[in-house]
């Protein structure tokens, strides 16, 4: 069912309050926005505090480790686990671990809680090294850090299940006003209707005309914007606007001024093919950006470190693996074992990027250039095998190591579909700003094989202008999830 419709459908199940009995905008989300940032601060505060006793057991009491100088006092330890307590809290506050404005999942969870644990080691390693009134263990200190990490992970998939149970009784949902038509609207309700665990309810849709013929519920019309609100107990407004009636948003919020209810701006900007908006000041003046290219200088420094390491290490610990599949592929059909074919990577540079060979030899002799596709033909039976969970890229790892590609960004082309997508597709050349990759953003959310194109460079494009280490890490976690769901994987 389309969004749209499914959304249509859903809303008249939630009354319409009256005039008499309306709850005032903003009352559901101020009762209801610090249930799950209470439940996650005060989770992270109890399994640390776990992690900290059962570190020191271990540690102390267990007899696993010797105790030279003796079992150190537990009521100093404690009063230090206060400080250690606020010193990672504070950490992740300033991180943004608790800010759900953002609207994290498990996997921002996964980096951000690794980023923190570091650098509160860091600061606790530094704490203890230069702190002469009492010796703590330095060994206690590492244990804590890894231990916490583990347990605060846990602890953050149960607070997150406790938060869905309280969603799904109708707890912290907050309703959405939509404001605007356009793609940028329908890519709003598309997204928010493929991701209930957000918790945003869209209420309806606030027109300019009441005539106009709409899919949403129409709650009313923009004269009465400030009624609407009031009278559907609507915690946000989303603006979905083209740059060029921007303008209307002025009055808009003035109208609003009295309200609780939150204003959201996603503009549409499909006159500029902008795909994200930044504010930095110069002198009290805002500069809105809209165009950057995040990895440039000393970031490119650490992500080719970063790709090195790490495919360099994959290729020694998968040998094995590597070569159990070169076998499997020479014995399994005639033919070479690796395929060599021309992409397209950063500013344009053709290379041979590496695949184990998936289909029969000449496969193209007939068809030309084509797509792979659902039941391709083409494919060897061990191939097909391959091809499901991504095993077929693992040479590509030569091709990071080398300097071809990246392990994170946009997925190279070959050359005669670049020259095709360039002149039809806005901004696609703008993907190749940065090395290709062998998993990238599109890929691990599901725009992957015959999918369209646009929408696949749109993500491409996000990846470009907002590039940074932790969102590599986090592409490379999702796509672990991505080979197991096998979707849109031949």
């Amino acid at each position: 069912m389309n969004p749209v419709e499914k959304v249509r459908k859903q809303a008249p199940a939630v009354p319409r309050p009256t005039e008499t009995d309306a709850v005032p905008s903003g009352l559901a989300l101020r009762n209801t926005s610090l249930i799950l940032p209470s439940i996650l601060l005060l989770t992270d505060l109890l399994v640390m505090e776990s992690a900290f006793l059962c570190v020191y057991w271990a540690r102390f009491l267990s007899g696993w480790f010797p105790v030279p100088w003796g079992i150190p006092d537990l009521g100093v330890y404690l009063a230090g686990s206060c400080g250690t307590l606020l010193l990672f809290v504070g950490i992740f506050y300033v991180l943004g671990m608790y800010d759900l404005r953002r609207r994290p999942s498990i996997v921002d969870d996964i980096t951000g809680l690794a980023r923190g644990i570091l650098i509160g080691a860091i600061l606790l390693a530094a704490a203890a090294f230069f702190y002469r009134g009492y010796s703590f263990s330095r060994t206690f200190v590492v244990g804590f850090s890894v231990t916490s990490y583990v347990f605060l992970l846990a602890g953050r998939v149960f607070a997150r299940y406790l938060h869905l149970i309280a969603r799904g009784m109708g707890v912290g949902l907050e309703r959405l006003a939509l404001l605007g038509r356009g793609p940028t609207q329908e890519r709003v309700v598309r997204t928010l209707s493929a991701r209930p665990g957000l918790g945003l309810q869209i209420a309806g849709e606030i027109v300019r005309q009441e005539a106009e013929p709409r899919a949403l519920p129409i709650l009313g019309t923009l004269e009465e914007i400030d009624r609407i609100v009031e009278r559907n107990a609507i915690d946000m407004l989303v603006v979905t606007l083209p740059l060029r009636e921007i303008e209307q948003l002025a009055p808009i919020l003035e109208r609003l001024a009295d309200s609780h209810v939150r204003v959201s701006l996603v503009p549409e900007l499909e006159e500029v093919r902008a795909t994200n908006l930044h504010v930095h000041h110069v002198e009290g003046l805002p500069f809105l950006e809209m165009r950057q290219v995040a990895l440039t200088g000393i970031h490119r420094v650490f992500k080719r470190a970063f790709d090195i390491v790490l495919s360099g290490l994959m290729l020694l610990l998968l040998s094995p693996v590597l070569a159990c599949i070169a076998v499997a592929v020479r014995i399994s059909s005639h033919g070479p074992i690796l395929y060599r074919q021309q992409r397209v990577g950063r500013d344009g540079r053709v290379f041979q990027m590496l695949k184990y060979r998936t289909m029969h030899q000449d496969a193209e002799s007939h068809t030309g250039p084509v797509f792979a596709r659902a039941g391709d033909p083409r494919r060897t039976r061990l191939g097909e095998w391959l091809r499901t969970y991504s095993l077929d890229e693992l040479p590509q790892l030569y091709n990071v190591l080398r300097g071809d590609m990246s392990l994170v960004g946009p997925r190279p082309e070959r050359p005669v579909f670049v020259q095709e997508f360039r002149t039809r597709i806005p901004r696609y050349f703008e993907r190749h700003k940065v090395r290709s990759g062998i998993t990238g953003w599109a890929q691990v959310n599901g725009l992957r094989g015959d999918t369209p194109l646009e929408e696949r460079t749109r993500y491409d494009i996000y990846y470009v202008e907002n590039w940074s280490l932790a969102f590599d890490i986090k592409i490379l976690i999702m796509t672990l999830r991505s080979v197991v769901s096998r979707r849109n994987a031949y």
